[in-house]
């Protein structure tokens, strides 16, 4: 199986390197793009940064990747950058996987859909923190991670994200529902990523874990993906 592991808000494709090296020692290959502008490509970040330029870094990734036999995995904000990137080329990939993801049609933002907590927030530390346009990383609590030492360890993964990224909205043609696709979830948390792959008719799976479930619960993780994976159609 040929993986291609999309990274969330804030992280770099680094977060993933505790699942990959599970998935390289059951036999699977696994690619790990990094979006521009997010940890060790945070040199690049700039306020022109926005969804269309995450989307070509994966269309980019899937040109010279993209087979009829790889699945792409995607995380949180990853999920709207791999769907619109798919939308595109569907035919770069056999599957989808959803991690704890935001779920979007054509049209829409990830403002448009948040919580109304979310985009406050997120101009706030915006505003507070980073010169209007950049947000610095919540704190691990905001991501499931309780842990000092796992704390500390996503503190090192993360960097500043585009506050553009939130209210850019996504281009769908409908292609991209073409590409099967499933849906995990972690533990109820403050944004409902149940309730939006029920509502978009993907099949869910558990996992015991909060949302950076690549960090807290690594192994519990590929065996879902796994699960998932084998049951796409």
């Amino acid at each position: 199986m040929h993986l291609m592991l999309i990274h969330g808000a804030w992280h770099d494709a680094r977060c993933w390197e505790q699942v990959t090296a599970i998935l390289d020692v059951r036999g699977h290959s696994v690619t790990t793009p990094t979006l521009t502008g997010l940890g060790l490509r945070s040199d690049e970040l700039t306020a022109t940064v926005g969804l269309d330029t995450h989307v070509a870094d994966v269309v980019s990734a899937l040109g010279t990747q993209g087979s009829p036999d790889l699945v792409v995995v995607a995380h949180s904000y990853g999920a709207v950058v791999a769907r619109q990137a798919l939308d595109q080329h569907p035919a770069a990939a056999r599957g989808l996987v959803l991690v704890e993801g935001w779920i979007l049609d054509d049209g829409q933002s990830m403002a448009s859909v948040a919580p109304e907590w979310f985009m406050p927030a997120m101009s706030r530390s915006a505003r507070d923190a980073g010169d209007g346009w950049r947000v610095p990383p919540p704190p691990p609590a905001a991501f499931g991670i309780e842990g000092v030492e796992t704390a500390r360890l996503l503190g090192s993964l993360v960097s500043d994200h585009p506050l553009r990224t939130f209210s850019d909205p996504t281009r769908l043609t409908g292609a991209v529902d073409s590409v099967p696709a499933a849906a995990i979830v972690g533990r109820p948390g403050p944004v409902p990523f149940r309730q939006w792959a029920e509502d978009h008719g993907l099949r869910t799976f558990a996992v015991d874990t909060g949302h950076d479930a690549m960090l807290t619960a690594p192994c519990e993780l590929v065996d879902v993906i796994e699960k998932a994976v084998a049951a796409l159609p």
